[in-house]
């Protein structure tokens, strides 16, 4: 994601006891200094992604309008991307909601 200057997550070997496959499925927790949230999110837990820290990006130069529309009044950055956090704080994502393509069949489709 190039609006946040390098990693939101990361996981080493010891976090994950037995190495058990829902643990591995994940994308890790939030690096330090760097707050994780979901919105928006539906009965299983899966919302819109949004996530801020000294990591992200201020703003579009010049551009306000666009910046308003990504980063909300409490700084977080909406990436646009589905997941949930489970008990543990670990991130998996789970699609995209921005966007998607929808087929005449009706399935959305991220590109």
């Amino acid at each position: 994601m190039s609006e946040f200057t390098g990693p939101l997550t990361f996981s080493m070997g010891d976090d994950f006891e037995n190495y058990s496959l829902e643990a591995m499925k994940t994308c890790g927790y939030a690096i330090p200094s760097t707050t994780i949230k979901i919105i928006n999110y539906d009965e299983n837990g899966n919302g819109e992604i949004c996530a801020k820290g000294r990591n992200r990006f201020m703003g579009y130069y010049n551009n306000e309008e666009s910046t308003l529309e990504c980063i909300d009044l409490e700084g977080y950055f909406h990436t646009g991307d589905i997941g949930y956090l489970d008990s543990k704080g670990n991130l998996t994502i789970t699609g995209r909601l921005k966007e998607l393509i929808i087929t005449a069949g009706g399935e959305n489709i991220s590109p």
